[in-house]
Formats: C-alpha cells, sequence, structure tokens
C-alpha cells in the first residue's frame, strides 16, 4: 500500500537535504585550513576532552546520510515494522500516514543530531549544549506524539 507524502513529510526531506548540503560543503571549504589533528569532543563546559584525525569530519555527514537513506527505505515498506495497533482496514491508511510521519520527523531530528555534531567538529567549536539537548528532547516528544494519534486510532 503507498501512502501519499504530505506536505509536512516533504518540508523533512528537503531539510534534511540542505543540512546535508551544508554539512558537505562547509566540511569541503575548511577542509583545507583544517590542522591535523582537531577536537572530537567536548565536555559540558566546553573545553575540548578528546582529539583525534580531521578525517573523522567525515563520519557523521556519512552516518547522516545512511540514515537518511535507511530511514527512507523502511518508509516506503510501511508492513515491515511492528506497529503499535492491530491494522484494520478502516485505520491502515491512516496508521500508515502517521507512521511515515514519525519516520519523516524523526528522520530530520536524527540528521540535525549529526549536523549539529558535524559542525562543533568541523568549526572545532563547541555549539551551545542547550540545543543538542533541545533537539533530543523534540525527538523523545515526536515519538511520544505519533505513538499517541497512532494508539487513539484503535
Amino acid at each position: 500500500m503507498e501512502i501519499q507524502q504530505k506536505n509536512m513529510d516533504k518540508i523533512c526531506n528537503v531539510l534534511c537535504l540542505i543540512l546535508f548540503a551544508c554539512t558537505f560543503i562547509a566540511l569541503l571549504f575548511m577542509w583545507k585550513g583544517m590542522p591535523n589533528k582537531i577536537p572530537v569532543h567536548f565536555n559540558l563546559l566546553g573545553e575540548a576532552d578528546e582529539w583525534g584525525s580531521k578525517s573523522q569530519c567525515w563520519l557523521f555527514p556519512v552516518m547522516s546520510l545512511f540514515v537518511y537513506i535507511g530511514i527512507g527505505a523502511v518508509i516506503n515498506f510501511p508492513g515491515i515494522y511492528n506497529n503499535p495497533v492491530i491494522i484494520k482496514k478502516k485505520n491502515k491508511k491512516q496508521v500508515y500516514s502517521f507512521i511515515q510521519h514519525l519516520f519523516a520527523t524523526t528522520r530530520l531530528l536524527v540528521v540535525c543530531v549529526l549536523t549539529y555534531i558535524s559542525f562543533e567538529m568541523i568549526f572545532q567549536i563547541q555549539l551551545p549544549v542547550f540545543l543538542f539537548f533541545g533537539i533530543l528532547f523534540l525527538a523523545f516528544i515526536n515519538v511520544i506524539f505519533w505513538f499517541y494519534k497512532i494508539m487513539k486510532l484503535e
């Protein structure tokens, strides 16, 4: 069963692609000027507490791309994942639509977290910690919100 993408899902996809573009462009522009050893982890005080090779900067953008492609593949096959409700003929389309929204928004939030980490490494700065935890909080709320909507369908 194919579920049409809603505008919200399309916006999530476009935002993911924009984040990819920004990350890869930033990495390409900054690459030559980056020292061979860069901070790869910051503590809560903003101090670098782990150092690594600048080639590690490619790890998170590539992971982000795999997450984007992987979740995109799962979205297209709604029958393969475990659903929180019993799928009936009357609720099938709505459940699959909500799950598609869940995956699209979750994918965007995961890409945001990986972009955040990438930017810290590329620009060798610590971005505001509240931003990182804010994204994680949104991911948690996102799952609760869509599961609640799905559970109400039963």
